[in-house]
């Protein structure tokens, strides 16, 4: 995550989150690492509290911010964080996916920022990175693998395949991040770790250059007339309409 999002020596992480979901409290244990601060908050239901949190921390600021939180801050202060565009050095989106109108917007409203997004699982950590406000117009790109990390693309009986766009696999994941298991329940363990490697159930492919798209997970994902529909794909075309508060 240091590496991957760049943090500085003096970045102040702003996490409106959860201490007990793993992607709020990766960033508690990254700023310890890098040596610098957190500034915590109790979600963003506070805007006032948020914003404060962006203009009254010291150092470079950054901030965990997970989808819902984005469209949270949406729906409550429309377009404020805007005024932020040259106090953000980052922000870093994970736990789900990431609607595109809510990608396009935060890229319109932060121009300077790096925007991340992450890709992961509390069995893996985060494993893949994209900054989506520099490689534009990549739905459903979650990036390369960052460091410390492999992704390979496997079938239902886990043996490694050549994935495309027209030839989809399920993703798995390999190293330092792993689990060791799930705490007394070697069963379920046997059926997600193999031989050092977290199986998941998302749906994905690989493209020439290392770019790895995830398409849903496996049983949500829709198929119409032999094409893969995932759900956040109906979801992100419903909230570009205007007068669309949510979607689910």
């Amino acid at each position: 995550m240091i590496f991957g999002c760049g943090y500085k020596d003096n970045t102040t992480m702003v996490v409106p989150g959860p201490l007990n979901h793993a992607n709020a409290i990766r960033k508690l244990y990254t700023t310890f690492v890098n040596g610098s601060a957190v500034y915590l908050l109790k979600g963003v239901g506070n805007t006032e509290a948020f914003f404060f949190a962006l203009g009254s921390a010291e150092g470079s600021i950054a901030c965990c911010l997970p989808p819902a939180a984005i469209r949270k801050i949406f729906q409550l202060s429309k377009d404020r964080i805007g005024e932020y565009h040259d106090g953000i050095d980052f922000i870093e989106s994970a736990s789900a996916p990431l609607p595109r109108a809510d990608k396009d917007r935060l890229c319109e409203l932060l121009p300077k920022t790096r925007l991340y997004v992450c890709y992961g699982s509390s069995e893996a950590s985060s494993v893949c990175m994209l900054d989506y406000n520099r490689l534009r117009g990549m739905d459903n790109c979650v990036g390369k693998a960052v460091a410390n990390s492999r992704v390979i693309l496997v079938d239902d009986e886990h043996n490694e395949i050549r994935s495309s766009k027209d030839n989809v696999g399920l993703i798995a994941c390999m190293g330092d991040g792993n689990m060791d298991g799930y705490v007394n329940d070697p069963a379920l363990t046997s059926e997600v770790l193999q031989d050092g490697i977290v199986y998941t159930n998302d749906l994905g492919y690989m493209d020439d250059e290392g770019f790895v798209y995830v398409i849903g997970r496996k049983g949500d994902v829709i198929n119409v007339g032999g094409l893969k529909v995932a759900p956040v794909e109906v979801e992100s075309a419903v909230l570009a309409y205007d007068g669309i508060a949510d979607c689910i």
